[in-house]
């Protein structure tokens, strides 16, 4: 009896893919592992994520301390208030040469 883990099974079905796919190129076909990497390599650089939260509930620092690598190469938005003067001045900036009537 055979236990596979969901995350070999996924593998599975991905290396099964890409060599389907390998198999219309008139290419000596890669091995498995080469396979693997090039999907590993193209995940790490098409893949991105978006985490919102905010910083006044506490629940950001504890995050960051749980999952570090999360958070080592991360671009931080800090959303606050604007006055309605900068609201209005923005709006203006970007709506100058619309007709809005």
């Amino acid at each position: 009896k055979v236990n596979l883990n969901a995350a070999t099974i996924a593998r599975q079905e991905i290396l099964a893919e890409l060599e389907a796919v390998n198999a219309v190129r008139e290419m000596p076909p890669p091995t498995r592992e080469q396979l693997w990497r090039w999907f590993v390599e193209r995940a790490r650089r098409q893949v991105h994520v978006l985490v919102c939260a905010s910083p006044a509930e506490g629940a950001l620092n504890a995050r960051a301390v749980k999952f570090p690598s999360l958070f080592g190469e991360m671009h931080v938005e800090w959303f606050l208030p604007w006055s309605e003067t900068a609201l209005q001045g923005v709006a203006a900036k970007r709506l100058e040469g619309f007709s809005l009537s």
